[in-house]
């Protein structure tokens, strides 16, 4: 099996991701010797069939995409050390660490650099999402995490957008397991925290909320954990970009809130149609020149260091700089002062050079349970444990101590009890008196219990509270049967601990129904999207240029993508037709709130020229 390092010389470990080390290398057999990025699955996750599956998944999206605003692949492959991706070398920094260097002088961007860096941003993604397979349907691209971190200015002023790994698409031998959002937290589309079938308008929720982050420099949602930060993006609490901003054109403020409507919906039809809004508004001339000066001021030292850097590795010759990665030298200082090399026998450092951006966040896994957990019970303090000598040589794991526990139920007032209930112990492994002491506490508690399970009088049980919400909003509502008087948004206080079930109906839609888990002493949010009693066509067709009616009305397609205007319950006429290609005609049946998809290729016209 052939290695990577055969062909591309390392130079320097860039970075370590959540899934992959990223190293600067240069390619030996390209003409002349090019410098270029190798992404490696980490050795502890080559034999696990997910996390390759994930990162091949990545390597086949990564090929099939060309586009001046998207980050190129040159190969890939697999090797002794697993499969390997290899990336075109960029010289800049991603938009969160300028967005953070400006936080950090007291600076702003100017909006139209702002707005140009969505602008390219949105191009390229509107490529990706309208990409095909070999078989020419589409591939139904989401990125799913178009965060600033994966957005790079280039110091010539070019706009890149990175990292497809966690993308979904048709072909992807891995899929997202249910209950799971991958993401960063604070960009995540609604649809996609609500489980919800989400497309290319996922990425351009995210991109809006970029958008107010580099205008702002601040999160366009934040919270004090990432669940807050959640029930902020559920609940659509957006602060207003102008009020940040005052100078920016009311037309900016317009486009950023409608790429970030709550409802999908509300947003624009697809990634070209933001960058045409934008478009509208920005000066005519050309902003690279100004984006790269922009950058370049930022980062000044940086930039002339790499520049330096640049010229030395074009003068080193390989085999230098293969020394150079095996002994772990600092790929600077080496190349400063190349007689550092002979007195360093060991790995003298992990700094990352100049030229390389910063290691990006890893994405967060959030679990979503099926329901709110119980509240947690109190903990019970842990025994104590005699230290453990620990060696940096030889790290110790330090079990938890086990503590003293009760039994999930107590038998309190049932006949023959025989008074309190026995304790459940663990094996002992501290100080005989500290047993003693939890457990005369125990026995109070329990015994306090008793006596109030005897004396007749039930324990008071701590109520809790739902709040129900729907969009659209003015649903009524009915719990466990029983209509309430309330309609949506409403709030349901004073329930007892427990499933509860929630009927909304609303004369415009389907209605919908659902389970809540009331805990005590909290309330719940119950936010539900009713899907309307009017239908869809959702269409997926072959060649993209080609021409939809439904009932004589034109669809706006995207690449081949899109879907209807609502469709009333009945028979509905569609004709598809494309230059050179056989024309089709369908009918469908439109039943209430039905999505109907309709994936087709047009048959070539064997009398067209």
């Amino acid at each position: 099996m052939a290695d990577a390092r055969e062909r591309y010389v390392f130079i320097k470990k860039l970075a370590e991701g959540g899934m992959a080390d990223v190293f600067l290398a240069r390619d030996v057999m390209s003409t002349p010797p090019r410098l270029c990025v190798v992404k490696q699955l980490l050795p502890d996750l080559r034999s696990k069939k997910e996390h390759v599956g994930m990162f091949l998944d990545e390597a086949d999206l990564a090929v099939r995409l060309a586009h001046p605003n998207v980050v190129r692949t040159i190969d890939r492959g697999t090797s002794r050390d697993g499969p390997f991706l290899v990336l075109e070398y960029l010289a800049g920094y991603d938009l969160d660490l300028v967005i953070e260097r400006l936080r950090d002088v007291g600076g702003r961007m100017p909006w139209q650099l702002a707005v140009q860096i969505i602008i390219s941003t949105a191009e390229g993604m509107a490529y990706a999402h309208a990409l095909t397979g070999n078989d020419g349907k589409p591939l139904n691209l989401v990125h799913r995490d178009l965060t600033p971190s994966n957005i790079f200015l280039t110091f010539d002023g070019v706009v890149k957008v990175l990292d497809f790994g966690i993308a979904r698409a048709e072909e992807r031998r891995t899929r997202t397991s249910t209950g799971m959002l991958k993401g960063k937290a604070r960009y995540l589309a609604p649809e996609l925290i609500q489980q919800l079938p989400g497309d290319g308008r996922v990425d351009q929720f995210s991109l809006g909320a970029a958008l107010y982050e580099s205008l702002a420099l601040r999160p366009l949602f934040s919270g004090e954990n990432e669940l807050a930060v959640i029930h902020a993006i559920i609940e659509s609490r957006r602060p207003s970009l102008i009020d940040q901003r005052p100078d920016i054109p009311p037309e900016v403020d317009a486009v950023f809130r409608k790429m970030t409507a709550r409802l999908r919906e509300e947003r624009f039809a697809s990634m070209n149609e933001v960058a045409r809004a934008l478009k509208a508004v920005m000066p005519p001339e050309d902003q690279r020149p100004a984006l790269s000066t922009f950058v370049r001021q930022q980062f000044g030292a940086d930039f002339e260091a790499h520049a330096a850097l640049m010229a030395r590795l074009a003068s080193a010759s390989t085999s230098e700089l293969r020394a150079y990665f095996e002994k772990g030298v600092n790929l600077t200082d080496a190349l400063s002062d190349p007689s550092r090399l002979a007195k360093t026998q060991v790995v003298v450092n992990q700094q990352i050079p100049v030229e390389a951006r910063r290691t990006p966040m890893a994405p967060v896994t959030l679990e979503l349970p099926d329901e709110a957990p119980p509240a947690p019970r109190p903990p019970t303090p842990a025994q104590p444990k005699p230290l453990l000598s620990v060696t940096a040589e030889e790290p110790q794991h330090v079990p938890a101590a086990k503590p003293l526990r009760l039994p999930d139920e107590l038998p309190l007032g049932v006949e023959g009890a025989g008074g309190a209930p026995d304790l459940v112990e663990e094996p002992p492994t501290g100080p005989r008196l500290w047993l003693v002491a939890v457990g005369l506490v125990v026995l109070v508690v329990v015994g306090a219990l008793a006596v109030r399970a005897f004396s007749g009088k039930p324990p008071v049980v701590a109520r809790g509270a739902l709040l129900v919400r729907s969009q659209p909003p003015g649903a009524s509502i009915q719990l466990d049967g029983v209509a309430v008087q309330f309609r949506t948004p409403a709030a349901l206080p004073d329930l007892m601990p427990g499933q509860h079930t929630i009927v909304l109906e609303h004369p415009d839609t389907l209605g919908a129904t659902t389970t809540a888990l009331v805990v005590s002493g909290a309330q719940q949010t119950v936010d539900l999207v009713l899907p309307p009693k009017e239908g869809l066509l959702l269409f997926a067709i072959s060649p993209p240029d080609a021409i939809v009616t439904v009932d004589g009305r034109e669809v706006a397609l995207d690449g081949g993508l899109g879907q209807s205007s609502p469709l009333d319950t009945g028979v509905h006429d569609v004709e598809i037709r494309a230059m050179g290609f056989m024309p089709k005609a369908m009918r469908f049946d439109i039943v209430d709130g039905a999505r109907v998809p309709v994936e087709l290729t047009l048959e070539p016209d064997p009398a067209a020229p």
